[in-house]
């Protein structure tokens, strides 16, 4: 049950930065406002996901915010040939 909780924690607090991004930024410049947004949010709960497992902060944040770029990356090259789903 503990880790059922901690998990649906971590996903509400992870959604929160893109969420509030796509709020606050205009229409046009959306996706461009949300990815750094989300990049960011996502380094910083990869330092926090690894100090509390007792690894190391930067090393944890590199790893979660390199899977992040990659996604981000996968979806320009998607939108650059109109196969952008979602």
């Amino acid at each position: 049950m503990q880790a059922a909780v901690t998990s649906a924690a971590s996903f509400a607090i992870g959604a929160a930065a893109p969420l509030l991004a796509a709020a606050v930024s205009p229409a046009t410049p959306r996706s461009i406002v949300i990815a750094p947004v989300t990049l960011v949010a996502l380094c910083i709960l990869g330092a926090v996901g690894a100090s509390l497992g007792g690894a190391s902060r930067v090393r944890g944040s590199l790893r979660i915010g390199v899977g992040g770029g990659i996604a981000v990356v996968t979806y320009g090259v998607g939108a650059m040939f109109g196969t952008v789903t979602g």
